[in-house]
């Protein structure tokens, strides 16, 4: 793991710290779904996805503490669009940073974005 002597902006913390609860809970929702799949096919990528998401999650409590602690979740209908969204301001603030692993955290959410716009337009 590279770390860096110098902490991330307050404004990359608040982004990180809400990405790490949606990456928490899009975790817990694709584990559900992944226990109802129609097919092993989908059981599979769901499976595969919520590994992305508990990955992201454990590579953002580098840079939000030791708050992961995966729960179960009921999320609401725009969890997808929320994760979009954290995913583009952490993006935003990237010139900021010159740190691998803030590279690296932000990167995992990306392909996990892409993994789950990929699912759903296949469905």
């Amino acid at each position: 793991m590279i770390t860096t002597n110098h902490a991330p902006p307050p404004t990359f913390q608040d982004a990180a710290d809400n990405a790490i609860e949606l990456l928490e809970a899009t975790y817990a929702y694709l584990n559900q779904k992944s226990a109802g799949a129609a097919n092993s096919r989908d059981e599979g990528r769901l499976l595969y996805l919520s590994s992305l998401a508990q990955l992201a999650a454990c590579r953002g409590c580098h840079f939000g503490g030791d708050k992961i602690g995966i729960q179960p979740a009921e999320p609401d209908g725009s969890l997808f669009d929320q994760l979009v969204d954290t995913h583009e301001r952490l993006v935003e603030q990237l010139p900021s940073l010159a740190s691998f692993a803030v590279l690296q955290f932000v990167n995992d959410i990306g392909s996990l974005c892409r993994g789950m716009r990929r699912y759903v337009q296949h469905d």
